[in-house]
């Protein structure tokens, strides 16, 4: 692939392990995870091969043992909620309950990557103390 794209999203959302094959990419979410200090890596629930290793993709994958997959099974499960938004717009009421109490309530994408917002946000502070912004200096 030449970038990320739905799928990583597609295999983790129907708990499955995903594959990335992409040498020095960061996948989404992935600065996120870590400035969220939630505890979840990339590692945790996926499989990378090193495009060089490509033709040996078949052999690699049979070489995870049992144990292996079912930790990353645990992970994909753990790290699902974060690659959603629960609370979208849905006229169907049912529909919107349902699927906000899927999972763990109260978790996902929003609330991950607001964690990572304020994680930014601290950063910035312990660098520069607060100076109230001065909003005319942002417009052209």
């Amino acid at each position: 692939g030449d970038g990320w794209s739905s799928r990583v999203l597609d295999a983790v959302v129907h708990g499955c392990v995903p594959v990335i094959i992409q040498d020095e990419s960061e996948m989404f979410f992935e600065g996120a995870f870590e400035a969220a200090q939630l505890g979840l890596d990339y590692a945790d629930f996926s499989l990378r091969v090193r495009e060089a290793d490509l033709a040996s993709l078949v052999r690699i994958l049979e070489a995870v043992s049992a144990e292996r997959l079912a930790s990353l099974q645990r992970g994909v499960l753990r790290v699902r909620d974060y690659f959603v938004w629960k609370d979208v717009y849905n006229p169907d009421g049912a529909d919107r309950r349902s699927l906000l109490s899927a999972g763990r309530p109260g978790h996902d994408g929003f609330l991950l990557l607001v964690a990572a917002l304020e994680d930014r946000a601290l950063r910035l502070l312990r660098k520069r103390p607060f100076q109230r912004l001065n909003l005319t200096s942002f417009i052209p």
